[in-house]
């Protein structure tokens, strides 16, 4: 029997500062965003963790199953019915890749189109946290995420952070 509890936290410091003609002004911004899940397949809970580093070879596609091909740290497959927190960091120093939903049976629920990518430039991320409900995942129909990276020259190493649920019971 497994067991999972969720604590997210997206902390934003920033500090703005301003010369004015007779004084400089501050503008500072101190904030903490928090999704908790509980342990489950209902709303506000999560059951499943999927985390990994992974490599996508240059001019080629990392496709990721969201339904029953990829596995947990215990070798479990995984079958996301929804999709609460997404989090995919590029590791690489030159390469930029795109993230969206697979051709054949993509994932378009969080993107709109099956054509639709986000780019993540070297270091930067992308931080999807959906709703406590989440995005749904069609096992079979609508469950293709892929990473590709157009760029000839390197491979692209990079970290995905996948929180979300089974089917609701």
């Amino acid at each position: 029997m497994s067991s999972l509890t969720t604590a997210i936290n997206l902390k934003v410091h920033a500090s703005y500062t301003k010369a004015l003609d007779l004084s400089t002004v501050t503008d500072l911004l101190s904030k903490v965003y928090t999704l908790t899940l509980a342990d489950g397949n209902e709303d506000d809970e999560a059951d499943l963790l999927f985390h990994d580093v992974r490599a996508v070879a240059d001019d080629t596609d990392d496709d990721l199953d969201l339904s029953g091909v990829l596995t947990d740290a215990f070798g479990t497959a995984l079958l996301f019915a929804k999709i609460k927190f997404l989090l995919i960091k590029n590791l690489d120093d030159t390469q930029t890749f795109s993230v969206g939903p697979t051709a054949a049976v993509g994932w378009i629920a969080p993107f709109g189109d099956i054509t639709d990518r986000i780019n993540i430039a070297p270091g930067a991320m992308a931080v999807l946290v959906f709703d406590p409900i989440g995005v749904t995942v069609t096992a079979a129909t609508a469950d293709g995420l892929t990473v590709t990276n157009g760029d000839a020259g390197n491979a692209a190493n990079y970290e995905i952070v996948i929180i979300g649920s089974t089917a609701v019971a």
